[in-house]
């Protein structure tokens, strides 16, 4: 290096120097992209994962309330075989998410001479028809299906691990089952489940469905690590997640297998099992049953436009630097040239002439030709100066606008695009440019900054940014197509009218649904009422009402609709209405609730129907009469805190059969005695360990309640509040309560 020239020397450093800037900066863009490229398929499979989820759990949860219904309904009913097998279709009937259901009875349960009674309705007809057969046999034991014994065990509802149901539905399905009890001597004997079949090819269809670049998937595996759904048709119900990970000697995925099985989220890269490569998987948990969604997004596939940007990236920074070294060449041969005219003047200057002057004309000696090559070199790095300055400047042809005008607003240059433009305004180069830019240009060159201008021509929108050049007293003028973001912009300001609007009118529709609710509780000497109700959207099927009939009776009706939102809505306040008309007729509880159930029955649409509470009060004698359809029981604390129920649901659900009997029950309530009715809301709550607010949380608040009304509505919903830690409800929630 020492005995190499200058101009070498300039070209190797800078090139070195330069490559290394460009391999840093190229490094450092390199992981900051795939870093935020993560970030975003990250956040795109978490978004994909959880739209997924909540169409698998927004069927099953509507699946569950079916049953639920249904058992409390029969646990608190006597009925002949044809009402069993009626309820059993409706089940199937009236909801299209339901493959089948049965209400199977334990051994000689449901008549002492039958062994098994279990009506099983399922959609095994052309086109989906309703098919019966009843199911229990030697070769067909529903006694030791799990979707009969677990639940059994347990003494809960659960759902079963998928399977092929050979014998009766034969399809692969799922079953979530509900048991049953009957009351003998306070002691609560297993009489069966009933149970809702949800078929697996819907899961199927579903995830298939989803589209994750070209190669990738969704799967789903049971809590046991079974298959249920992939794109591997022989893997579903006959491989296991762990099993598979292990002939496949693949000890991560094992690992992200018992984090899937045991509820967790997460995001990591892993090889798949089902296509062998690198691949980036998001997991997360099916709330409802312990199932584990996964999402596969390959690596390669993922990166694809990243590798690319980085090989066009890397071919421009050679491009780069190739044309870096011819343009330092030039300049290093510039620079060196006149070096070595100086060496030989300077050899000449060693003779003695120290004094000579690089003569100011056109002398052919060694100063005159060194005076003229310096003169030369200063020449041409001001033009070479100037050139870059003008270039830096003044862009070259874009798709964008760019034009320059003098401080007297005249066009001196435009590109293609701004000449376009103009041509609209009949404006040409030396012409005056629009009157609309003139002010702006002033206004730019007397502050020495940048302004701003937006013009719409020719139905299109443009901004304008004026850069004055104040040393040569003319300024650039760069400009930029907005139309398609202003339309996008006014596009986004009318969506979010919109937006307001519909929570403006769901506002108003809470505050008419309020309205067909008593606005005060009735006020009576000796007696204090309370009452509340929350819909689980901005409206909802709960209702509740007080009805004075005669000057010493009050009746008192709470009930749900089946389903939330605006339909059972409009449903509650149609049935309040037939409460009120009922009651008019006839006080009588039981008389009451044939009366609306045949009312309801008559015009019941799409399989709605409701359950209710009517309660009679004599407030001269306390007697309290109840007629019950399919409702919670009421609870009775007396002065001593003792908790009672009462008014056991001894009817099924209104509107379901048309000449459905029910019966009352008459209570002496003394003084100091506290009733409370409620809605599933009250009780079914969830929180995020999966764990409901139930009977034993809800009467533990009652007990440590003093006798207010008002203040055990109030301690009711902090309770409920603190356990769910501001989960949105599944379910309405009202409560009706008083005290004599």
């Amino acid at each position: 290096m020492k005995n190499c020239g200058i101009a070498f020397k300039l070209v190797s450093l800078i090139l070195v120097s330069v490559f290394l800037v460009f391999f840093l900066i190229g490094k450092h863009n390199s992981n900051k992209i795939r870093k935020i490229y993560m970030g975003v398929v990250e956040e795109n499979a978490k978004n994909l994962s959880f739209a997924t989820l909540n169409k698998i759990e927004s069927v099953l949860a509507a699946v569950e309330k079916i049953p639920q219904q249904i058992a409390h309904t029969v646990q608190h009913s006597s009925y002949r075989k044809d009402d069993i097998v009626f309820l059993t279709r409706q089940i199937v009937e009236n909801h299209p998410e339901i493959y089948g259901a049965t209400i199977a009875f334990e051994p000689n349960a449901f008549a002492k001479d039958k062994l098994y009674f279990a009506p099983y309705y399922f959609r095994g007809g052309d086109n989906g028809e309703l098919k019966l057969t009843f199911i229990g046999s030697k070769d067909y034991n529903y006694f030791d299906k799990d979707w009969y014994k677990t639940p059994k065990e347990l003494k809960k509802p659960s759902w079963s691990e998928p399977y092929f149901d050979e014998g009766a539905g034969n399809i692969v399905m799922t079953t979530y089952s509900v048991p049953f009890y009957k009351d003998e001597l306070g002691k609560q004997i297993f009489m069966g489940v009933v149970t809702a079949d949800v078929s697996l090819s819907w899961l199927e269809d579903l995830l298939s469905s989803l589209k994750i670049a070209k190669t990738g998937y969704t799967f789903l595996v049971s809590e046991r690590g079974a298959y249920i759904s992939h794109p591997v048709k022989e893997w579903i119900m006959k491989e296991n997640i762990f099993e598979l990970a292990k002939k496949k000697n693949n000890s991560k995925f094992s690992q992200i297998a018992k984090e899937m099985i045991a509820g967790k989220t997460g995001f990591t890269t892993i090889k798949d099992l089902y296509m062998g490569k690198d691949s980036c998987l998001y997991y997360a948990p099916l709330y409802f049953n312990g199932w584990s969604l996964g999402a596969v997004f390959p690596k390669d596939e993922m990166m694809a436009g990243i590798n690319e940007l980085q090989k066009e990236n890397f071919i421009y920074a050679l491009s780069g630097l190739g044309l870096l070294f011819l343009i330092i060449a030039f300049i290093a041969r510039s620079i060196t040239r006149p070096l070595g005219n100086l060496a030989k003047a300077t050899e000449e200057l060693a003779t003695g002439k120290l004094d000579a002057a690089i003569p100011a004309n056109d002398s052919q000696d060694e100063v005159g030709r060194l005076g003229e090559s310096f003169r030369f070199m200063q020449q041409s790095l001001k033009k070479y100066i100037d050139e870059i300055k003008n270039i830096s400047k003044l862009p070259g042809e874009n798709p964008n606008p760019v034009f320059r005008v003098g401080k007297d607003g005249q066009l001196l240059y435009a590109n293609l695009s701004a000449l376009k433009l103009l041509e609209n305004w009949n404006i040409k180069i030396g012409d005056p440019v629009p009157v609309i830019f003139h002010s702006a240009i002033e206004d730019s060159f007397s502050e020495e900054k940048s302004e701003g201008l937006e013009v719409e021509r020719l139905d299109k929108i443009f901004t304008f940014e004026i850069m004055p050049v104040v040393e040569n007293e003319y300024a650039n003028v760069y400009g930029r197509d907005v139309t398609e973001a202003r339309r996008a912009e006014e596009k986004l300001k009318i969506i979010a009218e919109e937006k307001d609007r519909i929570e403006r009118e769901m506002e108003t529709a809470n505050l008419v649904q309020k309205g067909f609710l008593p606005e005060n509780p009735p006020d009576y000497p000796g007696l204090s009422f309370a009452a509340h109700t929350a819909p689980a959207k901005f409206v909802g099927g709960d209702f509740y009402d007080f009805i004075t009939l005669g000057d010493n009776h009050l009746g008192m009706v709470l009930g749900d609709v089946s389903g939330k939102g605006v339909s059972a809505a409009l449903y509650m306040a149609r049935l309040m209405s037939d409460f009120r008309y009922a009651s008019m007729m006839d006080s009588d509880p039981e008389k009451i609730m044939r009366s609306v159930n045949g009312v309801l029955a008559k015009r019941s649409r799409n399989g709605m129907f409701a359950t209710a509470l009517f309660l009679l009060l004599d407030m001269k004698t306390k007697k309290l009469n109840i007629s019950n359809a399919g409702h919670h029981s009421i609870l009775i604390k007396n002065k001593k805190g003792d908790i009672r129920e009462a008014g056991k649901a001894d009817g099924i659900p209104l509107g379901i059969l048309e000449n459905a009997q029910y019966e009352k029950q008459e209570i002496q309530l003394s003084s100091g005695d506290i009733v409370i009715a409620y809605s599933d809301g009250a009780i079914e709550p969830i929180n995020d360990d999966k764990q409901h607010f139930g009977m034993e949380r809800f009467s533990s608040v009652i007990s440590e309640t003093e006798n207010s009304p008002n203040l055990l509505i109030a301690n009711l919903q902090k309770a409920i509040s603190s356990f769910t830690q501001g989960r949105m409800p599944f379910d309405d929630l009202t409560l009706l309560v008083f005290k004599v």
